[in-house]
């Protein structure tokens, strides 16, 4: 099993539509610059839309696509791999590591042979059912005791 799930942004809007929102005001933002730079020339305030314009567009193609800055949580059969900011390193745990997951509310617990890791993460209600199953799912399959949910 290999499993990405991206973390996105933390409100109660779809992914696919917070990264269409972001976009939308992104290009208006844009719009409204390349407006100010044609009818008025070259300012700060022209030059101020076009940068906040440029934002609202990286944000939304780092927040809501898989790339290597993106928050997320990613499953496979050996390990998790867990980032959860954009400009953090990564958690990575090996699944021969783990004896027991523990889940709570945007936090998940790992005991490790030699430790506990404790991973908190910001996603929408649904974003974080989803990661907690599909670890759920890959963990009873390797026999690891899960407790919470």
């Amino acid at each position: 099993m290999n499993k990405t799930i991206l973390l996105g942004a933390t409100n109660s809007i779809s992914n696919n539509a917070g990264k269409w929102l972001l976009s939308i005001i992104g290009a208006l933002y844009l719009g409204l610059g390349s407006i100010k730079i044609y009818e008025q020339g070259v300012s700060f305030e022209s030059v101020g839309w076009l940068v906040i314009g440029a934002c609202f567009l990286i944000y939304g193609l780092i927040i809501y696509s898989a790339t290597s800055l993106t928050p997320k949580v990613k499953i496979s059969d050996t390990q998790i791999e867990i980032k959860n900011k954009i400009f953090g390193k990564a958690t990575r745990i090996l699944w021969t590591d783990i004896q027991k997951i523990t889940f709570a509310p945007y936090t998940i617990t790992f005991r490790l042979k030699d430790k506990d890791e404790r991973v908190t993460y910001s996603s929408s209600a649904e974003t974080s059912i989803e990661i907690k199953s599909s670890i759920r799912e890959v963990a009873e399959n390797k026999n690891i005791q899960v407790e919470g949910g």
